[in-house]
């Protein structure tokens, strides 16, 4: 088991193949958020992430494009921001594809702060 809190401990934990993974606060929200991107079609996270990756040579001007592929395949902008938070599409493919996804806690205002992932 392992409790993370940066995208790059989770990383890690999915590598290692953990049983229990057990991710905490801003991530926590992030992973179960980005759990909507994993219905996408594939030609749409292809767009996606290759959008991400040029905002770093682009200095974040395809950004603006974004708002535009969200619209196009019918997710929101907080979750495109949130596949980015937890590592990229091929984290997220690879988490909802090898674990199963259990919220064990909230804030008093509702919000995500804890998740259990349990491998399949």
């Amino acid at each position: 088991m392992a409790a993370v809190t940066t995208k790059t401990e989770l990383k890690n934990a999915i590598k290692r193949k953990d049983n229990k993974i057990i991710v905490q606060g801003e991530l926590a929200a992030s992973v179960y958020k980005s759990k909507k991107v994993v219905a996408l079609c594939v030609a749409a996270l292809i767009l996606l992430s290759v959008v991400l990756a040029a905002t770093l040579f682009t200095g974040g001007i395809s950004l603006a494009a974004v708002g535009e592929i969200a619209a196009m395949v019918g997710v929101g902008i907080s979750v495109i921001i949130a596949v980015a938070a937890v590592g990229g599409i091929v984290v997220v493919m690879a988490l909802f594809k090898d674990y199963d996804t259990q919220i064990t806690r909230r804030s008093p205002y509702g919000n995500i702060t804890e998740l259990e992932l349990t491998k399949k």
